[in-house]
């Protein structure tokens, strides 16, 4: 099984999981880095990646490890997008 499967299965138990939709997030977003990747895969990759950390810490999942998404190297891939900076205004 990949972390990704693992990540679904996880959703399919407790679909209110913010720590899952959280790693989905982080896999994503260092997804969205891998060479040899078109620019349109880059961008719905990261998409994706805002997807789901828009639900990990919004209701019902609320996931509340705002310093762990900061201080994420993982993100460093979004942390400049601007729906990044606002998920994270105010956090």
């Amino acid at each position: 099984r990949t972390a990704m499967e693992n990540y679904e299965a996880a959703l399919v138990q407790d679909p209110q999981s913010g720590i899952s939709h959280y790693l989905q997030s982080l896999l994503w977003s260092f997804r969205s880095t891998e060479e040899g990747i078109s620019e349109e895969e880059k961008n719905a990759r990261q998409a994706r990646s805002l997807e789901e950390l828009r639900i990990s810490i919004e209701p019902p999942c609320n996931f509340k490890g705002y310093e762990r998404i900061k201080n994420e190297k993982g993100f460093d891939a979004v942390r400049g997008l601007q729906e990044f900076q606002d998920l994270m205004r105010g956090k």
